[in-house]
Formats: C-alpha cells, sequence, structure tokens
C-alpha cells in the first residue's frame, strides 16, 4: 500500500507524502494538498459528504481530487 506508493514514487524521482488515517476524524487542512487520491475508500453517506467536502476545501488553487469508489448496485456482481 503506502510503503509501495513511496517507493514508486522515490524511484521515479517524485515526492509525494502519503497518510493514514481516520478520515471521518482527519484535518485535512486549507490550501494544503495539491492532490488527494481516494481510491475504494467507503463511508456512510453522512460520512463520505463530510470527507469529500473537507478534501475539496483543502486544495490548493489548481489541485484535483480523484475518487475511484464502487456504487452499491457494484454488489450485485460479486466483485470488488
Amino acid at each position: 500500500g503506502l510503503s509501495k506508493a513511496r517507493r514508486l514514487a522515490e524511484e521515479q524521482g517524485i515526492k509525494i507524502k502519503t497518510v493514514a488515517a481516520d478520515l471521518a476524524n482527519f484535518d485535512f487542512g486549507v490550501d494544503s494538498w495539491d492532490l488527494i487520491i481516494s481510491i475504494f475508500c467507503h463511508f456512510p453517506a453522512d460520512v463520505r459528504w463530510q470527507v469529500h467536502r473537507s478534501a475539496a476545501k483543502s486544495l490548493r488553487p489548481g489541485g484535483i481530487v480523484v475518487v475511484e469508489a464502487f456504487t452499491p448496485e457494484q454488489l450485485k456482481y460479486n466483485t470488488g
């Protein structure tokens, strides 16, 4: 996970910051991030709204939030 991301970034000469945290209580800060990537972080609806809003507010100008997630519809396919 995070170790692999750091290793791959280092191999490419890219500086990244990885964070493992309870996102429901994480202080994203303001004007703190250029890029936030969320891959398969599933939350209850009320927490999801809070986390996505906090993430968006924490971006520097031109920053991007990338989210990859399933919808409940995916459950019928027995994948993910």
